[in-house]
This record gives structure tokens, C-alpha cells and sequence, in this order.
């Protein structure tokens, strides 16, 4: 492979048990150099913010939410089934989040006597044995009665170009006509060093980036918005994109494709890009399908064995 990726294990025990969980990813490399290694939780992954009924809803990490010290007792997004391909080069994963966990929608459900509201997200993960980019689509099902308003997606990424040990030497850059931003490590020159980049589609284009310091970078329910500006120091960089929807309506399903590309100089890099675009494109009528069949939408009854899935976090 010419990436090479690891999985963070939620539940400590879980491979020992012979089930894998979870698309939190603990390392990335390409062409045996490390592009991801053991990267800050909060910085790895997705979040969202949205408004629902007038309540607002920010969920700041959704591959770690029940490890982030979240309000309710019951985790945010839990896992209800997982399924790979032998070869370990396809993954669909299938959450559900319960809005009435949230104090100010068991108050209204308490009064109105409301059905329970949910929301699936689906994570797609496509790994290619001889292309420098991986894929995660992520989809959003809204299973409730009202629209899920102001929806805003955000990925991030703390890349640590050539690992840990040269954290403190990237630099971040943005590609406006692609959409995509990326680091290398300026040890090299930008026709040597490795590049690592995350983006969409071209009908996907994010609305907002940001590559700054990781101590800089946060979203809050108070600013929203990342604030389309990089750091040109050199350092510990991290990169972030930003997606806005005005509404997601009862039952509609909205798919935010998401790429990590990689590759080797300036130049192949943004080649990798526009062949990742391109095969990207290709793959979302097939994600919408696989979103739709039925046994998605069930709960897995090994993660119901293990305590994992709706009702609670394995503990061990």
C-alpha cells in the first residue's frame, strides 16, 4: 500500500475480542514516512454545529465525543454497525445520535410528549492500493420531524509531516481554485519535501479554511466561522475546512465528501489532487446507495453483546 493507515481503538479491548471499532485514525503514512502520527484528539476528525428547534448543537469531535468530558451521560454519535471488505480497503461505518439526550429537548419532549429524534451519520472510508489518497465521506441523515438549520460540517487535521520528531517545522498553504489545504515541512524545498492535504470535490468547495497553530485554531458556538487566513510561520501547523448547508430537511441525507491526499513535491501533489477529485466524484452515487440499505440502519447485535453501541461506551 502505497498509504499505510492505523485505526485509534476506542474500546481498549475491542481487537482482543476479534471486532474492530472506530475511524479515529492514530497514524498515516505514505511511502513508509509519516504524514499523521498520534495527532491531538480534538485536531483529528470532524465536528459539527447546527440548530435544531431553536436549540443550537455543537458537537466538537465526532470520532471521540464520548471521550471529550460531553454533557450528557450517553455518548453523542454511537456506533450501531461496522462492516470492511476482507482486504481492510473499504469501511462503512453507522452512528446515531438521540437529540432528546440534550436537556433542552427532553424539556420540550416532556411537555409536548415528542417522538424520539434522531440522526444517522454515516462514515464511508475508501483505501486504494496503489493511489496516494484516501477517502471519507460522511453523511447525514436527518431522521426527524424538523430541519436541522445553520448545519455547518468542519474537518481538521494536525499533520506532523515525516512525524512527530519535525512537529515544529511545517508550514500550511491553501489552494483557492481546488479547495484544498495542505502542509509540508520546510527542511525541504517544495519540489522535495512531502505533501499533505485535505479537501472535496469540485461541486464541494468549502466555504471557509484555516492552517494555523493548534492552540489558535478553534471553532466555538461563539465564532462559527474559520477565518480564511494561514500562518506563514513555520511550526506546529494544523489545517481545517469549513462547510456550510442553510438547512438539512426531515429525511434528507447530505453528503460531505472528504479527501486526504498525498504526495511527493509541489507539483505531483496537486496532480494527486485533481486525480482524487475526479475518482471521488465517481464513487458518491455509490456511497449514497450503500447509505440507503436497510441492515445500515440496524444495530449491530455483537456491539449490543459488548455494550458499545446506544446504550453505553465499553468500558474497558
Amino acid at each position: 500500500m502505497i498509504v499505510d493507515i492505523d485505526f485509534e481503538t476506542i474500546c481498549v479491548n475491542c481487537k482482543e475480542k476479534g471486532y474492530s471499532f472506530g475511524y479515529t485514525l492514530k497514524s498515516i503514512l505514505y511511502n513508509g514516512k509519516f504524514i499523521l502520527d498520534l495527532p491531538q484528539r480534538y485536531l483529528n476528525g470532524s465536528c459539527l454545529f447546527f440548530s435544531y428547534l431553536g436549540t443550537n448543537f455543537f458537537i466538537r469531535s465526532l470520532e471521540n465525543s464520548h471521550a471529550l468530558g460531553a454533557k450528557s451521560e450517553t455518548p453523542i454519535f454511537s456506533m450501531i454497525n461496522a462492516k470492511h471488505n476482507q482486504s481492510s480497503t473499504l469501511s462503512r461505518f453507522t452512528y446515531l445520535y438521540s437529540l432528546h439526550n440534550h436537556p433542552e429537548i427532553q424539556k420540550r419532549n416532556t411537555i409536548n410528549n415528542f417522538k424520539e429524534q434522531q440522526i444517522y451519520e454515516y462514515v464511508d472510508m475508501y483505501r486504494f492500493p496503489s493511489e496516494p489518497y484516501l477517502f471519507l465521506f460522511y453523511s447525514f441523515r436527518n431522521g426527524t420531524d424538523h430541519s436541522l438549520n445553520n448545519f455547518n460540517f468542519y474537518q481538521y487535521y494536525d499533520f506532523d509531516i515525516y512525524g512527530q520528531d519535525f512537529f515544529d517545522t511545517d508550514k500550511v498553504g491553501y489552494n483557492s481554485n481546488l479547495g484544498y489545504i495542505y502542509q509540508y515541512d520546510s527542511r525541504f524545498s517544495i519540489e522535495e519535501s512531502i505533501f499533505a492535504g485535505i479537501g472535496s470535490v469540485l461541486k464541494k468547495i468549502p466555504n471557509h479554511f484555516e492552517g494555523n497553530s493548534p492552540d489558535s485554531i478553534f471553532i466555538s458556538p461563539k465564532r462559527l466561522d474559520l477565518r480564511d487566513n494561514l500562518n506563514k510561520e513555520i511550526g506546529d501547523q494544523a489545517v481545517s475546512l469549513q462547510w456550510k448547508v442553510p438547512s438539512i430537511l426531515p429525511g434528507q441525507i447530505e453528503v460531505f465528501p472528504v479527501a486526504i491526499v498525498l504526495g511527493k513535491g509541489e507539483a505531483e501533489f496537486l496532480q494527486n489532487i485533481k486525480k482524487a477529485q475526479k475518482h471521488m466524484q465517481k464513487l458518491i452515487s455509490s456511497v449514497i446507495k450503500a447509505i440507503n440499505i436497510d441492515s445500515r440502519q440496524e444495530i449491530d447485535p455483537k456491539l449490543e453483546k459488548m455494550s458499545f453501541s446506544m446504550k453505553e461506551w465499553c468500558k474497558n
